[in-house]
């Protein structure tokens, strides 16, 4: 099993690197940097956030590449909902005693032991995606490789190519925040599985170190169109012309588009990237066992209201200089003081696990689910 993981060490860096992008992202966009800068600071804010708006669609698509092989397991589920409730309730108490205000709905919100969508939208879906994940492998395990195909074509089109291009208008996928555009990703990704790039007829003869150069290279110049894309749209919302404000609107919407078809290109690009390295690191593979809990503490009802509204000093020169090296410090400042704290907490959940108390509770929940006809590896 540490063999496997061992060998799977580039996935786990892309976690880290998707993590770090994730708090990167919502730095900026949580600070409403974008408003406050223009000129060349604003541009290059524009392509940063442009490459970095792959993190969400690369965590499930390596879903897809795992899971589509994998068996569903009911602990999973209960492992990732207690470890947001853990954290919901320690700080809605840290909260409470430190005298920050909290106000009633959001006490009734974090005691809730579900996760629910508006406290961390990405668990919420992404736990729903896992839940009908057996049904998914159905398909994957019994369609041909045209068919394949087919599934992802029309997929594409109806949840990425149709939204985008109707501003979603015909109907909604939120933006690609939905089960219908993380369905289409973890195809993607079950299918990168099932057919791997090297044995594809047009990457087979490449070299590795080539595919490599070829992959990223398709990232940046993606997110670099994108950039160029969003900023016309804000040239096409000053104008004065009703049609093309309104089509400088539209555009504008993609910096929120998770299921833009341009995105979700340049997420499996960045995933190739990815997996097409090949190394051993056990300090990497730790530090991605705690990645989802950066996302847990910096993305929590109340850590987000009070990071981004009290801890963040804006009243600097907003020269671009300042404006980045805030960002990197910032980043790295979250995402390792996050990760310390998951570290403590999986020891912690190891600790408690390991006691006679915490066995007779699985036992007896065990006992609960087959009178239901479930078990946690069901």
């Amino acid at each position: 099993m540490k063999e496997k993981k061992a060998i799977m060490s580039n996935f786990e860096l892309m976690k880290i690197v998707s993590m770090i992008l994730i708090v990167l992202w919502h730095y900026i966009h949580n600070t409403y940097l974008l408003d406050k800068t223009d000129g060349f600071l604003h541009f290059v804010l524009i392509i940063v956030w442009f490459l970095a708006i792959v993190h969400v669609n690369s965590f499930v698509i390596v879903m897809g590449y795992f899971q589509s092989e994998k068996k569903f397991r009911l602990s999973r589920i209960l492992a990732l909902n207690n470890a947001a409730w853990f954290y919901k309730v320690v700080f809605l108490i840290l909260f409470i005693v430190l005298g920050i205000g909290v106000t009633s709905i959001e006490k009734w919100q974090l005691i809730s032991p579900i996760t629910l969508y508006n406290q961390y939208w990405f668990l919420s879906t992404y736990l729903i995606l896992y839940c009908i994940s057996p049904f998914l492998n159905i398909v994957i395990r019994n369609i041909s490789k045209k068919k394949f195909q087919k599934l992802l074509l029309v997929l594409f089109l109806l949840v990425s190519i149709l939204t985008t291009v109707t501003g979603q208008r015909i109907y909604s996928t939120n933006f690609g925040h939905s089960v219908f555009t993380f369905t289409l990703l973890y195809y993607l990704g079950a299918y990168l599985k099932k057919y791997p790039i090297e044995e594809n007829y047009y990457f087979k003869n490449i070299p590795v170190n080539l595919r490599k150069l070829i992959f990223l290279f398709i990232y940046i110049v993606i997110g670099v169109f994108n950039s160029f894309l969003f900023h016309y749209g804000e040239e096409l919302v000053l104008s004065s012309n009703s049609v093309l404000n309104y089509f400088g609107n539209d555009i504008l919407n993609l910096k929120l588009g998770f299921d833009n078809p341009l995105v979700i290109i340049q997420s499996v690009m960045f995933f190739l990237y990815f997996y097409s390295l090949k190394f051993k690191s056990k300090l990497v593979n730790l530090i991605s066992g705690c990645t989802f809990g950066v996302y847990l503490i910096h993305d929590n009802l109340l850590v987000r209201k009070y990071l981004y509204n009290k801890f963040y000093d804006f009243s600097f020169e907003f020269t671009f200089s300042n404006v980045f090296l805030r960002i990197i410090i910032s980043t790295i400042i979250v995402f390792v003081t996050c990760i310390f704290i998951e570290f403590l907490r999986k020891k912690l959940f190891r600790f408690l696990s390991g006691r006679k108390f915490s066995a007779k509770l699985r036992v007896k929940f065990q006992e609960l689910l087959s009178s239901l006809g479930m078990n946690l590896n069901w």
